[in-house]
């Protein structure tokens, strides 16, 4: 699994928002409190992963840039991507960490087993043309995501399949990878993946 760069609000400050009033603002007055309550489905879910998202009280809204451009150094590796993406959904989600300052992506990188160099060289990267990958490259990766796949918010899945020879080798992959949007039932990620597996499959 790899993760591409998606910005809700490419234009958030750089001191953030207030995620109340930036929810509000934009999905309605009172939204923040909904999504907030014991009962809501993001919260239900959450619980059942172990996940407990009403203990980021206090979370901002903020930029991250530097952010998504430590994940897109690792998209060679996709263990240590999907390791510092979990690191960054804890940090954020679950203890309210500003995830845009240069410090707290430090202690991340650091606690994702990233080369600490690379993330100190990155996230003291400010105007972000210094060091790749650069600001550029994710404005290209993102902009790559929502026109490629007309994605208009996340999360959003694109499932593609490849067979492999006895050597490794990719012998074919499926021409029509299929993309769906939202948190789906198990089931229906299970049927997206039997159809993309079939394609490549019958690709001969």
């Amino acid at each position: 699994m790899l993760w591409k760069p998606f910005f809700l609000d490419p234009n958030t400050p750089a001191e953030g928002e207030d995620l109340e009033e930036h929810l509000d603002a934009k999905y309605g007055k009172g939204s923040y409190k909904k999504f907030n309550q014991p009962t809501s489905p993001l919260i239900l879910a959450g619980k059942k992963l172990g996940i407990d998202f009403l203990a980021g009280e206090g979370r901002r809204f903020v930029p991250t840039m530097q952010a998504h451009r430590l994940v897109e150094s690792l998209k060679a590796d996709e263990k240590a991507q999907n390791t510092l993406v979990e690191k960054l959904f804890e940090a954020y989600f679950e203890r309210a960490v500003d995830i845009s300052q240069p410090e707290e992506l430090q202690k991340i990188g650091e606690a994702a087993g990233m080369d600490t160099a690379l993330v100190a060289a990155i996230a003291g990267d400010k105007l972000g043309d210094r060091v790749e990958p650069t600001v550029d490259d994710v404005k290209r990766a993102d902009h790559r995501s929502k026109t490629g796949y007309n994605v208009n918010g996340v999360p959003f899945f694109v499932i593609l399949a490849e067979r492999l020879n006895a050597a490794g080798e990719v012998e074919s992959r499926s021409d029509r990878p299929v993309g769906f949007s939202g948190a789906q039932p198990a089931d229906v990620i299970n049927m997206a993946m039997e159809q993309v597996v079939q394609d490549v499959m019958e690709a001969d």
